[in-house]
């Protein structure tokens, strides 16, 4: 026996030193740096280490929000994880098919998809929400939500207002053929329609006579567009029959606003020359009109000044005006409103005005040889060789652009310079603005910097340990809690802009007490995760045992500083209303018994129901639908619909007065089933008898008599 095992061992060892070594396998992720131990652990590839020392942050892709929740294979559907892309549209279907375009974080967190402000974030819209708008649901305005068309709504009134309009008939829009633009007269930030027709808005404002015209003597059978807005169009017999002067043989135009005041009451007119093409001013304001206007000439005489002047224009040679290629608007430099034709020419109508120490410089140094046309306007025109010498700082060598102005005032007597750094991304405030230039523009770098706080501030960022930013996994927007206009560190942030707002008590609690070793990230938010011990220990009324839901806001606001809560009934299918405001909870939940209980009216009132006697309910068959006869309100008065059964209201033939109590016809008090006919009409039974004789439905009883004249007619 031991012989064969020393045997079979031999033959195993003969095997095994021909075997071939054992090979490494190689990564199934691909070219990876990480090292396997911070995800694996020497008992089996397929699962992983319980104290993963693997951090996603350092992909360039950090775990927030319901990502934290994920399973890595949701994501990383092969072994080699280079695959996996970080844009959103890789996991998550487009449901608003590319409309609102890829960039999923301008509304949504990795929280939620819900975006909470919708409102505000309209304002970026083409059609901020105002008025009535902020109430109305999303659908009334994007009917096609259920295809997510938000891009494409129209945002015109009438787009949506349509039916308004071709309603109105005070006055009738359609018909008087007004305009769609609704916002001409009405407002979009109104919660109604009203608000009225302001003409100014209009081509013809009303004021003078036009003032007290009823809208009717211009606008007859409701017409509001088409009509004419030029005086003519209404006082062409007071033009033509004018003689003093003939307004139609001189050529006068028919825009009689030009001499005639239309908040005047009457015609009464005065020609302002202004109007005109030739305001009349200097010398020209003492020519008689008709020195000019002879022969009651008005209309087609030139109002340049060279159409009397050019032989003055030809003829001056200081400078030489023809030569030099000046202008023919002698205003640029003569005023009509002096006597003489002594010039001096405003340069800052060119595109060059002369401030600073350009004003000093005599015309002559610029405009050499007579040349006061072409010349550039750009300050590196005349200064680039400034420009290349310039050496603190080298400009030419720091790429610094040749808008001179950016820096230099041309105000300014001389080069000294003043860089206005909010005409960058990165205006200078807090403690930015103390900073030497040089400390940032470090090797004359001027151009292509970063403007992110993280790209300077890295280090403070990692070297941060009250609280540990890095490892807390802190966001490197810096903005989000310190202030780019203080001039220290010293941060605050704002909670509301987490999905868990700090109010009532949570406002004073320390941070600590809920970010326990300075876990800051993947917190959940709701109520019972902190609070499940509450709900497990309360008693008045036992949140547990009656099976209330752990959604605790639904009877405590986050706003309170106890636990005091209110709870609102209406939102069950039983709302209280009428007697039942008054009653205590426990008299319906009995045993604390909140969740299952009945809603009619005969679980709880089923004694009351049997107990009744006038009438009584239980023996007269009386149906357990309770509110059929009472309210809330109380068990009395009561109301029960005769009606159906047999017509006894003012208009039957059984009306009041005939009867005055039920027990007239129900005649058994315990069974209003129990009804007489014949108590009422004392029919002799011979009588009735022979006049049904050959009737084989007839019978001498008020049940037959019912069968027959169920609605109490013969």
């Amino acid at each position: 026996m031991n012989m064969n095992r020393v045997m079979t061992a031999i033959a195993v060892l003969v095997l095994l030193a021909g075997a071939r070594p054992v090979q490494a396998q190689d990564s199934p992720h691909g070219p990876l740096s990480v090292a396997c131990d911070q995800c694996h652990d020497t008992g089996s590839w397929k699962v992983l280490a319980s104290g993963m020392k693997f951090k996603h942050a350092q992909t360039g892709f950090p775990l927030e929000g319901r990502h934290t929740q994920v399973a890595c294979r949701q994501c990383h559907t092969t072994l080699k994880f280079s695959e996996a892309k970080p844009r959103c549209g890789t996991c998550h279907t487009d449901v608003h098919r590319n409309e609102l375009g890829a960039a999923c974080e301008r509304c949504h967190s990795t929280d939620s998809w819900l975006v909470p402000d919708m409102p505000q974030r309209h304002v970026s819209t083409r059609f901020a929400l105002l008025g009535a708008h902020r109430l109305a649901q999303c659908r009334a305005c994007h009917t096609n939500e259920q295809k997510h068309t938000y891009t494409g709504a129209p945002i015109e009134c009438v787009s949506c207002h349509r039916a308004n309009y071709d309603a109105t008939t005070a006055p009738p829009h359609r018909v008087s053929g007004i305009n769609t633009n609704c916002e001409t007269c009405h407002a979009v930030s109104s919660p109604t329609w009203g608000r009225g027709f302001d003409h100014n808005t209009s081509g013809f404002p009303l004021k003078g006579a036009h003032a007290a015209v009823a809208c009717s003597q211009c606008h007859q059978n409701n017409v509001y567009k088409g009509l004419t807005h030029d005086c003519y169009g209404c006082h062409a017999t007071q033009y033509n029959g004018t003689t003093a002067p003939p307004h139609r043989p001189s050529g006068f135009g028919t825009d009689c606003v030009q001499c005639h005041s239309s908040a005047s009451v009457s015609w009464g007119g005065k020609f302002d020359h202004a109007t005109t093409g030739f305001p009349l001013v200097g010398p020209h304001a003492a020519i008689a009109c008709m020195q000019c206007h002879k022969n009651n000439v008005f209309k087609g005489l030139p109002s340049n000044c060279y159409a009397c002047h050019a032989n003055d224009y030809t003829g001056t040679t200081k400078p030489p005006h023809q030569s030099a290629g000046f202008g023919t608007d002698c205003a640029q430099c003569h005023s009509a409103s002096t006597t003489t034709w002594t010039a001096k020419f405003d340069h800052a109508t060119t595109s060059f005005p002369l401030v600073g120490s350009h004003a000093a410089v005599p015309c002559a140094d610029c405009h050499k040889n007579n040349v006061y046309k072409g010349l550039p306007s750009t300050c590196f025109s005349c200064h680039a060789s400034d420009y290349n010498a310039t050496k603190n700082p080298p400009h030419l060598a720091s790429g610094l652009g040749t808008d001179c102005a950016s820096c230099h005032s041309a105000s300014a007597a001389a080069w000294g310079g003043k860089f206005d750094h909010s005409t960058t991304l990165f205006p200078l405030t807090g403690a930015h603005v103390t900073v030497q230039c040089m400390t940032c523009h470090k090797n004359n770098v001027f151009k292509g910097l970063s403007a992110t706080c993280y790209s300077c501030h890295a280090s403070d960022y990692s070297a941060t340990t009250t609280p540990p930013h890095q490892s807390a996994g802190f966001g490197t927007d810096c903005v989000q809690c310190h202030s780019a206009s203080s001039t220290t560190w010293g941060g605050k942030f704002d909670h509301a802009t987490t999905g868990f707002p700090l109010n009532g008590s949570h406002a004073a609690v320390p941070c600590l007490t809920c970010h326990k070793n300075n876990v800051f990230k993947g917190l959940p938010s709701d109520c019972y995760t902190c609070h499940s011990t509450d709900y497990t220990k309360t008693v008045n009324p036992p949140h547990q045992a009656s099976g209330f839901g752990t959604d605790c806001v639904t009877c405590h606001g986050t706003g309170a500083v106890n636990w005091a809560g209110s709870f609102n009934h209406s939102q069950t299918s039983f709302p209280l209303t009428g007697r039942h405001v008054g009653v205590s909870c426990t008299q319906c939940h009995v045993n604390s018994v909140y969740k299952g209980l009945a809603t009619t009216c005969v679980s709880c009132h089923q004694q009351d129901y049997n107990g009744s006697t006038n009438p009584a309910h239980a023996t007269s068959g009386f149906p357990t639908t309770c509110e059929t006869c009472h309210s809330t309100s109380g068990w009395a008065p009561s109301t029960f619909n005769h009606e159906p059964s047999f017509p006894i209201s003012s208009t039957a033939v059984h009306r009041p007065g005939r009867w005055s109590a039920c027990a007239d016809c129900h005649t058994s008090a315990s069974d209003f089933r129990v009804f007489s006919c014949l108590t009422c009409h004392e029919h002799a039974q011979s009588t009735m008898d022979s006049k049904h004789r050959g009737n084989s439905k007839y019978s001498y009883v008020s049940t037959a008599c019912y069968n027959c004249h169920p609605r109490g007619r013969e």
